[in-house]
């Protein structure tokens, strides 16, 4: 009985403590586990709050990019500028770029090369040029209208085809040579020599130059014919050449040979009209002719002047050019040339624009000579299309 009663105890004990320890270990489980709930809470409420915190932020940010586009102002059209010529320094500086002059600024900055559009065996050949001239710092060129042998190198209307003929015009189209030297920012001159004319002086035979003694056409120490500056036909056959160029699309004109070579065989009547106003009086017709077309072509003129005082075409032109020639002699040197050239013509400076050979001499040392004669525009010439 007693033993029995013992196993009882014991398994009442037994249970007991079982009961206990298991339910010991369930209140520590629980107590982890509540602290590990508690924890994952704690992460999953910070992880909101950032996430919150960063959509709130971006949501600003947004609404702050569109309150923006909002407001924004188109971006200004950048201000051309142009250079203003400085006669004081004898060199260009910075102004402001009047509307509706495209090209003006390059008219200050000229830094030109000869184009000889004979030379060119299509427009693949003249885009070519113009990618060597640009990566040469060149903006410009200068085209022969009318070389002095009389050559017109392109088709033009009117009575010029018949004077010069078929087989001395490039077979490109002169306004397809225009439009791709504009396209390219290239600013264009055109040069006509004037009445130095071999092919229209034998062609209008009324227009030419005679001897006093013989009567016959002049000819010059080149073997050269000229036109007469007197005669309203060879006046009337020079406007018109640049009236049609200009209506070509040229920037500028230029004139050279528009005087009477400097000779005392020369016969011709002057109805009392001296040389200087004969001259004078051909400028400004020119002139009227090239502004009744474009009112912002410019006019230059050859500086090499006979029987006109220099000083009275101050107000005839809008620059002069030169040539600045380097003889061909060995061991010669360019920049002593040019810087004298240089100071020959330093009270004309600030309008003058020099030819410089690129074939022959140091065009490095050409263009310094140029700058230190407070010279910064300039025509490289190189009769090849060589650059």
């Amino acid at each position: 009985m007693i033993k029995e009663n013992r196993i009882k105890n014991n398994y009442r004990n037994t249970s007991y403590y079982k009961y206990k320890i298991e339910k010991t270990k369930k209140k520590k489980n629980n107590f982890f586990e509540r602290s590990r709930k508690r924890q994952v809470s704690s992460y999953i409420r910070a992880v909101a709050v950032v996430a919150v915190f960063m959509l709130v932020i971006t949501g600003f940010i947004m609404l702050g990019v569109f309150l923006k586009n909002l407001t924004a102002e188109e971006p200004a059209e950048p201000v051309a500028v142009r250079m203003t010529e400085n006669p004081e320094l004898g060199y260009a500086i910075p102004g402001e770029e009047p509307e509706g002059e495209p090209g003006y600024n390059i008219f200050y900055n000229f830094r030109g090369a000869y184009l000889d559009i004979k030379k060119l065996a299509d427009m693949q050949d003249l885009q070519d040029f113009i990618n060597i001239i640009k990566s040469r710092d060149i903006n410009a060129v200068i085209i022969d209208i009318k070389k002095d042998n009389g050559v017109i190198p392109f088709r033009v209307n009117g009575q010029f085809t018949a004077v010069v003929g078929e087989h001395n015009k490039t077979e490109l189209r002169i306004q397809d040579i225009l439009a791709e030297l504009r396209a390219s920012d290239i600013y264009i001159s055109g040069m006509i020599a004037c009445f130095k004319d071999e092919l229209a002086g034998m062609f209008f035979p009324d227009y030419a130059l005679s001897e006093a003694e013989t009567g016959v056409r002049f000819v010059d120490a080149s073997g050269s014919l000229w036109l007469n500056i007197y005669s309203q036909g060879a006046r009337d056959y020079i406007l018109e050449l640049a009236a049609e160029c200009a209506q070509f699309g040229f920037d500028e004109i230029i004139l050279d040979y528009y005087y009477l070579p400097d000779s005392s065989r020369l016969a011709y009547d002057d109805g009392g009209i001296s040389r200087a106003d004969v001259i004078k009086g051909f400028i400004l017709d020119i002139r009227a002719v090239l502004s009744g077309i474009n009112p912002d072509i410019k006019l230059g003129l050859e500086y090499n002047i006979t029987g006109i005082d220099a000083a009275e075409l101050i107000n005839l032109s809008d620059f002069y050019v030169a040539n600045f020639d380097v003889p061909d002699e060995p061991d010669i040197n360019a920049y002593d040339i040019i810087k004298a050239h240089g100071e020959k013509y330093a009270h004309i400076s600030g309008r003058l624009r020099p030819y410089i050979q690129a074939y022959n001499g140091d065009i490095l040392s050409q263009r310094q000579a140029l700058r230190d004669s407070g010279i910064l525009v300039w025509t490289l010439v190189n009769y090849d299309n060589n650059y």
